[in-house]
């Protein structure tokens, strides 16, 4: 990524080394639901979820790494999950539009009644 200023700017800058020095070993895990919190604070659902309880929210959230066009989802399926997109991007198997890429979530509308939504085509990475 290539950012550049538009006008003249002043910064204070931590690097990642000297961040890691000061937060210590829970470096990655402290960026990680850094990432996370901001991602959920776009999401009214998952925001009221994350202020409930903050510490089983993080507790149930674990990584997954899908390979490109591996399926996340299978047609016919119930939606059990939801999704935080850390990296990449979500689209249905036979169209060119994504439905979630990172920074973004995906899922919640189906989490509220599963048992009757069924996907009509296969998730993929």
């Amino acid at each position: 990524m290539t950012v550049r200023a538009e006008e003249d700017v002043v910064c204070q800058v931590l690097g990642r080394e000297t961040l890691a020095k000061i937060i210590g070993p829970d470096f990655r895990e402290i960026m990680f639901k850094n990432y996370v919190r901001h991602v959920v604070q776009k999401n009214r659902l998952l925001f009221n979820l994350l202020k409930k309880d903050e510490e089983t929210f993080f507790e149930g959230l674990r990584v997954e790494y899908k390979s490109a066009g591996r399926y996340i989802f299978n047609k016919g399926k119930p939606v059990e999950k939801l999704l935080v997109v850390m990296e990449g991007k979500l689209k249905k198997l036979r169209s060119a539009n994504y439905l979630a890429e990172a920074g973004q979530t995906w899922g919640e509308a189906f989490l509220n009644d599963s048992l009757n939504k069924m996907l009509e085509d296969d998730i993929i990475v």
